[in-house]
């Protein structure tokens, strides 16, 4: 099967069955935590596990993920993953996570080639076009909601993108609110200055 196609033939069916854009991400999200509730109950089920990836599927391209740039993230995760440094599962837990080990090294380095680096470049440069999205936004200062509108972008999506801009020091919020997840719909958010990012 040929995962851009198949893609492109969901977004069909789902926005003639759901509706376009991202105003069912938020429902998406609740029916992602019912099917796992399924899962739990019915491991063996294959057809629980894939409701969950169709979900997943849904929600990116909803939030302004093309097919291809699903494709590439999937890619880079993989890399990233296969990179990273993992406790030795005869160890862990049966029902806990397995988590990797901190102290890792990065995944790209100069001279790197192949679908990783490509994923892996792809993915910056996709931070960086949601950065700079925000700050054009940005023109005169803005509460979450009036971000959200200005910008497209669902609020997961935004608030860590935001996030990002402010540990750079490019946006701060101001009227003394701290910005985190809770507090986050009335911390008014203003640029600092520009960066060419």
């Amino acid at each position: 099967m040929d995962l851009i196609d198949y893609l492109k033939r969901q977004i069909v069916f789902s926005k003639q069955a759901f509706g376009p854009g991202s105003s069912r991400v938020d429902g998406i999200i609740d029916h992602i935590r019912k099917e796992l509730i399924e899962i739990e109950e019915a491991p063996e089920d294959l057809e629980e596990w894939v409701d969950v990836i169709i979900l997943a599927l849904d929600g990116a391209w909803r939030v302004g993920y093309t097919p291809e740039e699903i494709g590439r993230v999937l890619e880079y995760k993989l890399a990233k993953n296969k990179s990273r440094k993992w406790p030795d599962w005869r160890t862990a837990p049966a029902g806990k996570a397995i988590e990797h080990v901190r102290d890792e090294a990065p995944l790209s380095r100069a001279g790197d080639t192949g679908p990783a680096h490509e994923a892996a470049e792809f993915a910056k440069v996709r931070q960086s076009e949601l950065h700079t999205k925000i700050l054009v936004a940005l023109e005169t200062p803005a509460t979450a909601s009036e971000l959200m509108a200005r910008t497209g972008l669902h609020y997961n999506t935004l608030w860590r993108r935001l996030s990002e801009l402010k540990q750079m020091r490019v946006v701060r919020n101001t009227k003394g609110k701290r910005m985190n997840p809770r507090g986050f719909n009335e911390t008014i958010v203003e640029r600092v200055q520009i960066y060419a990012l």
